[in-house]
């Protein structure tokens, strides 16, 4: 009698392939009175296909019947109860599609907290504010586990790809492979103490402007340190601990590493532009080959006579920032021009020293407005005057006069600017995700 009123009444549901639903993903059961609060990430199309027909029956179904709700991360089920009185089977409604039992939402939350540099206390907040269920630790970190292995793949793949077109620009201008190298830590240095506990460096081909190859350095691992703490042995997993060494000594490390790699494709490595840290470029050298040369970075070098003229600012307060900033643009000016022609370059360095106190007999009309309009005046200097004082004018020569000498030096000077933007890594994020945000920063980089 049962099975004639059904199908009577109600349509066939022979060809239904949907089958309950069921997730590997930590669930967070909720009342039956907590469905209707707070809010849900949902996608309204699978949604919309998990109400259209009971399971058992069906008939119809509707959001009001619900009656609990599982959370699995920003992914959830709700168990909607079928109206028909006869029927009344629970069904399973999912609110975002899956891939192999993990909820898309998921894998998508751990790939926006490598893009982002947030951690899982600061991905909390933000969902509590907006009245969204927080998510664990544990499902992050799974998640974090399946997004890594896609993203490294890729990784490798974009900077094969971008090395191969550096390549191709170095052949047709019928050059050898300069290659620009920075690093940089997710605990900036203090020039005195460097005890950050990751640090990531890349290699950017001048000509593409692309990364070539990229290295990253971790000293800690949570869960090796948990497991250390209570002398056990770590389970299983994804470790990124791979130096113990101090946190200075990674850039040399992480370069000399990339430059293998490099040569190990078939590429010579002929010069690298980098900082004046003699370190890197001996350990290079130590390692690898005595012949690859070291071409200094004009924005390192802006940086080091800056250094020097603050210095001086201690016993010249009128050498006020303004006017050494003004000192530095004047500096990287001759430079850029002088490319080529260390002799240039020394005489205008040489002017330099005297060029803010008046004295223009020695400047150049390149980049000395005083020679074609004596009326000019210092815009950055007080009053729009010359400084003045035979100790301060003293003290410039000094300085510039050390530059001078090594204009040979200054005539080949790179550029490790575009390193730039990938090295400013500060961030809230664990060591796994520092780790994941550098290679997804690469991939990034090689489509823009």
């Amino acid at each position: 009698m049962y099975m004639y009123f059904c199908m009577k009444h109600f349509p066939n549901i022979s060809n239904a392939t949907r089958e309950e639903e069921v997730s590997n993903e930590g669930k967070q059961t909720r009342s039956s009175e907590d469905w209707r609060e707070g809010r849900r990430i949902v996608e309204l199309d699978v949604l919309a296909t998990g109400l259209r027909a009971c399971l058992k029956c069906g008939l119809p179904l509707q959001l009001g019947h619900t009656i609990d709700i599982q959370t699995y991360g920003l992914g959830c089920l709700l168990k909607v109860q079928c109206f028909n009185t006869i029927c009344m089977h629970v069904n399973s409604v999912p609110t975002g599609k899956r891939h192999d039992r993990v909820w898309d939402v998921n894998s998508k939350l751990a790939t926006a907290l490598v893009h982002s540099g947030l951690g899982e206390r600061q991905a909390n907040s933000f969902l509590s504010e907006l009245n969204i269920p927080a998510f664990s630790y544990k499902l992050v970190s799974a998640r974090l586990t399946e997004v890594g292995n896609v993203v490294e793949e890729v990784a490798k793949e974009s900077t094969n790809e971008a090395l191969e077109k550096e390549l191709a620009a170095v052949e047709q201008k019928k050059g050898t492979l300069v290659v620009a190298v920075d690093a940089g830590w997710q605990k900036r240095g203090s020039g005195r103490a460097y005890d950050s506990k990751s640090g990531h460096c890349s290699m950017i081909g001048p000509e593409t402007g692309k990364i070539i190859n990229y290295s990253v350095r971790s000293k800690e691992c949570r869960v090796c340190s948990r497991a250390e703490s209570r002398n056990e042995s770590p389970r299983k997993h994804a470790c990124y601990r791979n130096w113990e060494g101090s946190s200075k000594g990674m850039e040399a490390d992480m370069v000399i590493e990339m430059v293998k790699d490099v040569q190990s494709k078939g590429c010579t490595v002929a010069a690298l532009v980098g900082d004046e840290d003699s370190t890197t470029i001996g350990r290079v050298r130590a390692n690898i080959s005595n012949s690859i040369e070291k071409i200094s970075d004009r924005n390192h070098l802006k940086k080091i006579l800056g250094n020097s003229l603050y210095s001086l600012k201690k016993n010249h307060p009128v050498l006020t920032v303004k006017i050494i900033k003004y000192l530095q643009s004047c500096f990287n000016y001759i430079i850029a021009q002088g490319e080529g022609n260390p002799e240039q370059i020394a005489k205008d360095l040489n002017a330099l020293s005297k060029h803010p106190f008046g004295d223009h007999e020695c400047c150049s009309s390149r980049w000395c407005k005083f020679l074609s309009n004596p009326k000019s005046v210092f815009k950055s200097f007080p009053q729009g005057k010359p400084l003045s004082g035979a100790s301060l004018q003293k003290s410039l020569e000094s300085v510039f006069e050390g530059y001078a000498k090594n204009s040979l030096k200054l005539s080949t000077v790179g550029s490790t600017q575009a390193n730039d933007p990938y090295e400013k890594l500060d961030t809230y994020s664990s060591r796994t995700v520092t780790v994941l945000r550098t290679v997804l920063i690469i991939i990034i980089w090689t489509f823009l």
